[in-house]
């Protein structure tokens, strides 16, 4: 996914966020494998006031 070891520990741990461009690249990844993203774009959208059409 191009995204490093030490970004994907610091969300985990809730020191940070990941950005546009690293919710892209999960959501992309999710959408290959089969797997539900809504909840977690949900929750993304809702922490940044980010409006779903």
């Amino acid at each position: 996914m191009g995204v490093s070891f030490s970004s994907i520990n610091r969300w985990e741990s809730g020191k940070t966020k990941p950005n546009m461009s690293a919710m892209n690249k999960i959501k992309d990844f999710c959408e290959t494998q089969g797997i539900d993203f809504s909840a977690l774009e949900a929750e993304w959208n809702a922490r940044f006031n980010l409006a779903v059409y």
